[in-house]
């Protein structure tokens, strides 16, 4: 439970920073993450799941092709995160030329990233680096969210 739960906050405290640092930012702007508290020698891998774009100062999300199969189709694990319905304040995402709505938050955030991270293990990673020290640093990030594992 305790890693799950340090697991958790570094997939919240990731997608919020990346989005936060980038807010007002044009579609050319690249993002980075700090990974703190990092272990000496431990392989941590990213993985890009939703694509952010800006059009003056409104932002689009698209799913990543390397994730579709996480969302849609018979065996998608993924398929409650992605609804008709907004019932709340969900983000907007385009999904075949249709307005959606990602479905991720404070209720069901642990739920997503054990699933998340399930089908992580059959999707190459965005990069992967070994720390060197207690952090370590991906840069030169398309905008989006994402996960580290």
């Amino acid at each position: 439970m305790k890693n799950l739960k340090k697991l958790f906050s570094v997939l919240l405290v990731l997608v919020l920073s990346l989005f936060a640092i980038n807010t007002f930012a044009n579609e050319t702007v690249k993002g980075s993450i700090t990974v703190n508290k990092t272990v000496e020698g431990k392989v941590y891998d990213i993985y890009k799941i939703f694509d952010l774009t800006y059009s003056g100062s409104n932002v689009a999300y698209t799913i990543d092709a390397d994730w579709n199969g996480f969302f849609f189709g018979e065996n998608a694990i993924g398929k409650d995160y992605i609804v008709d319905v907004n019932s709340g304040s969900l983000n907007q995402i385009t999904v075949d030329g249709t307005t959606k709505y990602i479905n991720i938050t404070d209720a069901n955030i642990v739920e997503f990233t054990q699933n998340a991270l399930e089908y992580a293990r059959g999707v190459t990673a965005d990069d992967s680096k070994t720390a060197a020290g207690t952090s370590l640093v991906f840069n030169d990030l398309a905008l989006g969210y994402y996960l580290v594992y």
